[in-house]
């Protein structure tokens, strides 16, 4: 299996379609394989293009961020997906939608032609490495699916402390903005602690 990681780019502006390619070119472990205007677009070529991540716009026309991240969901259950997306307050509502209709990650992209060289840094230091780290781990989880695997001694619970609890603590990853929508209805209304989530 060669080591390039292949990337589709999917934005309806073309400043930033280019800005991406661009940059993640630049990087020579990657190799841009597509870049789509819109969900529809990305959709029709991913079988042809193969890629191991998929970089998403949130709002595009003919089908949005989230319309194509639950139809790639459909098909390729485990194809990391990031979505690149302005931090507007509808921005922040799809992203999370994305999430929890599968994307992987998130970038913030900047709003406004005003902000292209931020747009390059963010690619750079923050883009990349959720593009690589994706697929890495990916990759790696493929490579241990194909060899054998032993099981761990069953974890036993700690001791209850008997003291007062002063924090609910709750982790979540990929799928933790649904599992989240599931466990925070469940807490109580005037719970006397504060709840952190990570």
């Amino acid at each position: 299996m060669s080591n390039t990681i292949r990337v589709m780019i999917c934005d309806d502006s073309a400043v930033m379609r280019r800005i991406l390619t661009t940059v993640l070119s630049e990087d020579a472990e990657l190799e841009i394989v597509y870049a789509a205007q819109h969900g529809r677009d990305a959709l029709d070529n991913l079988d042809q293009a193969k890629p191991d991540v998929v970089v998403l716009d949130v709002e595009m026309p003919v089908m949005d961020g989230i319309q194509t991240v639950a139809a790639i969901r459909r098909k390729h259950r485990t194809l990391p997906i990031v979505m690149f997306s302005s931090l507007t307050s509808r921005g922040a509502e799809a992203t999370f939608e994305a999430l929890s209709a599968g994307a992987n990650d998130f970038a913030t992209k900047p709003s406004g032609v005003g902000h292209l060289g931020q747009a390059v840094d963010i690619v750079r230091k923050d883009l990349l490495a959720k593009i690589k780290g994706l697929v890495h781990a990916r990759r790696r989880l493929s490579a241990v699916g194909n060899s054998r695997i032993t099981l761990s001694p069953a974890v036993t619970r700690p001791a209850k402390s008997g003291g007062p609890i002063s924090l609910v603590a709750v982790g979540v990853s990929t799928g933790g903005p649904k599992a989240l929508s599931e466990i925070l209805p469940c807490l109580p209304v005037d719970l006397p602690v504060p709840v952190l989530i990570v």
